[in-house]
């Protein structure tokens, strides 16, 4: 569940940084975007072998459920959520247009 939601939410930013107009925090978001979607594959694939291996019935003895991976995650889009929201230009108000 969490790689799904996360790649979701990465393939939305990482479309969205397309069109940003700051090139260098386009090349850093496009950088950490890869980055943080190939860390959550992979604990993906881990997951699915400790699934197919060990079939526990909690979310305890798997990675992508740990605290540090989802919080970590919530952070980084955070982050760079605020950091491509204060290089893009202000929008005009309706009462300057």
């Amino acid at each position: 569940m969490p790689f799904t939601v996360f790649s979701a939410v990465y393939y939305i930013f990482f479309r969205r940084t397309k069109t940003h107009p700051a090139k260098a925090v386009r090349i850093i978001s496009y950088f950490f975007f890869v980055a943080a979607f190939l860390m959550a594959l992979f604990l993906f694939i881990l997951d699915l072998i400790i699934f197919i291996d060990k079939r526990y019935n909690t979310i305890e003895y798997y990675h992508s459920f740990s605290l540090s991976f989802l919080a970590g995650n919530v952070a980084f889009l955070f982050l760079t959520a605020i950091v491509q929201a204060f290089t893009t230009e202000k929008e005009k108000d309706w009462l300057e247009r």
